[in-house]
């Protein structure tokens, strides 16, 4: 329940943030895959979908969510429409000269 909480927090920031106070850019994407791999090691060996969204040029900041739904699972371990994984996360890009780089971020 609080994984979910987050998403939808972090969701209704970047709906306000992306209003036009700054110009936005944002990302959606929805995959399809025939099993779910975490670290190296089969999570789910049947059917999911994985959907994410990102709002970056917030002022140096990009924030995000992504998660991971089973669709099926062959063994039965899982159930269908169950969130295996909710990632949310926030970095922010600190202004220096080119070509100098440096980021700061966090994953909840």
């Amino acid at each position: 329940m609080n994984r979910t909480l987050n998403v939808v927090g972090m969701v209704a920031v970047m709906l306000v943030a992306g209003s036009g106070l700054y110009a936005t850019e944002a990302s959606l994407s929805l995959d399809f895959a025939s099993a779910y791999v975490l670290r190296g090691v089969i999570f789910n060996d049947g059917a999911v979908t994985q959907l994410g969204l990102e709002v970056s040029d917030l002022g140096g900041l990009t924030v995000g969510a992504w998660g991971n739904v089973d669709i099926d699972d062959y063994d039965g371990a899982l159930e269908g429409g169950q969130m295996s994984e909710i990632d949310v996360y926030a970095s922010y890009d600190l202004p220096l000269e080119d070509p100098v780089a440096v980021s700061v971020g966090i994953d909840f």
